[in-house]
């Protein structure tokens, strides 16, 4: 005979879940306890009696990177986003085809609107395809880790001459993610959101116009980066005959490492011989 709880009885469970809910409350009253004022800081620094400290992320040699929804999480892309629309303004934002790109560049528009400025979307495309984009704005980021592995994911900007941010405007957003403190818009003058899905064919025109037909055999490998998204059609419409390997985008990216070593490398050099390639 199937066993029934009464009305009001306590279970087994529900006396567990309230054990759990109990221990949760005082642990998170004993951290916020031992914390001081002061000691809580922007983006996330914390250091308190617990031993709990969270630094704001550095740009390296090539933007920010680390480890895509652990160091790169949308918190920090929606604060540097907050930093571009209000210290430059209009901003185009794209993406490599890395797992966590895509809510990066929601988080990082979310704070480029939030600050009053536009946030335009510029799809999946390549690094130099971005650079050359932002010329049309006050500024322009990608979300990348360009040849680290596929858990990685970045942020990096540029200014409208197609140059990279350079040290002084990278302290700049550091300090800012530093202090913290974004003075919102009111809610009727907040960014408008829109595309650029024409940045690709673009590039592709503009590179035409400087560089003649070229009559040759290439192997590419796209190594299934945003580098699929134009290079093996630039190629062709340049009259070469192309053969594309690991041309397809694909975050996992799981032709070969991005890193170009001569080990991942050896399938394109076989290819280069085997198809007698110029």
């Amino acid at each position: 005979m199937a066993s029934s709880t009464p009305t009001g009885s306590i279970t087994i469970r529900s006396l567990l879940d309230a054990v759990r809910t109990a221990a949760r409350v005082r642990i998170w009253r004993s951290l916020y306890n031992s914390c001081s004022t002061t000691s809580i800081r922007s983006f996330g620094r914390l250091s308190t009696a617990s031993g709990i400290s969270w630094s704001v992320p550095r740009f390296g040699s090539s933007g920010i990177r680390g480890i895509g929804n652990v160091d790169v999480t949308p918190d920090l892309a929606l604060r540097v986003g907050m930093i571009l629309g209000d210290q430059y303004g209009d901003t185009i934002i794209g993406r490599d085809p890395r797992i966590t790109g895509p809510m990066l560049v929601q988080a990082l528009g979310a704070g480029v609107l939030s600050a009053g400025a536009s946030a335009v979307d510029a799809g999946l495309v390549s690094t130099p395809t971005l650079a050359r984009g932002a010329r049309d704005f006050a500024c322009g980021a990608i979300i990348t880790a360009s040849h680290n592995p596929a858990p990685y994911n970045g942020i990096k900007l540029w200014n409208p001459d197609g140059m990279a941010f350079d040290e002084g405007q990278q302290r700049e957003v550091e300090d800012g993610l530093e202090r913290g403190r974004f003075p919102p818009p009111t809610w009727d003058h907040t960014g408008v959101p829109s595309s650029r899905p024409d940045l690709v064919r673009n590039h592709v025109e503009a590179i035409l116009k400087d560089v003649g037909p070229a009559k040759v055999r290439v192997v590419v490998d796209c190594a299934c980066g945003a580098t699929a998204t134009i290079t093996p059609f630039l190629l062709r419409q340049m009259g070469c005959e192309v053969l594309a390997i690991n041309a397809q985008a694909d975050g996992h990216f799981p032709g070969r490492e991005p890193e170009p070593t001569e080990e991942n490398l050896g399938i394109l050099a076989s290819t280069v011989r085997a198809g007698k390639a110029d």
